[in-house]
């Protein structure tokens, strides 16, 4: 879910980068499948409350600081884009930036929370990662990045858009 509006993100900035308008329509289609996927994760992770006995810990007496963690997490991961691409504003341009962007921002947050956050509580140390990983992460990033623009570029990725490798 979060995923498919990652690309929907990604489509929009390549569309204002690249000044497409060629792509428009296929936006509207991917947010839907967004909100089905979106959806689903809902009921898998209510399930998964449900059958673990952990609802105390997201309603309560358990509330933690993490639980608003959590809360803000499902918020901008699933809940915000879920009305926005349920709903036909998904056709809303500006909605869609929203949406896709608050998913993107979620699922970060759940990268964090999975991984550094949810140690803090079941291990005595604070995980904190040292500079060459963030630099490694970083470079991981910007080498897909320059992929990707080295293939629109050089090869007929996007034969007929006028983008692209000549045809």
């Amino acid at each position: 879910g979060a995923g498919v509006a990652t690309m929907v993100l990604v489509i929009l900035v390549l569309s204002w980068f690249f000044r497409w308008d060629r792509l428009d329509a296929i936006l509207p289609r991917l947010a839907g499948v967004s909100a089905i996927f979106l959806a689903l994760y809902l009921v898998i992770k209510s399930i998964d409350f449900t059958v673990h006995g952990k609802w105390n810990f997201v309603f309560g007496p358990d509330i933690t600081w993490e639980t608003k963690v959590f809360w803000a997490e499902m918020l901008l991961q699933v809940l915000i884009p879920l009305v926005i691409f349920a709903l036909p504003t998904r056709r809303n341009r500006a909605l869609l930036w929203i949406g896709s962007a608050s998913a993107f921002i979620g699922l970060i947050m759940h990268r964090i929370n999975t991984g550094i956050v949810g140690y803090f509580t079941t291990s005595d140390a604070v995980y904190i990662p040292n500079l060459s990983e963030f630099i490694l992460s970083f470079g991981v990033v910007s080498g897909a990045g320059l992929l990707f623009f080295f293939l629109i570029e050089k090869f007929p990725v996007l034969v007929g858009t006028g983008f692209g490798a000549p045809e």
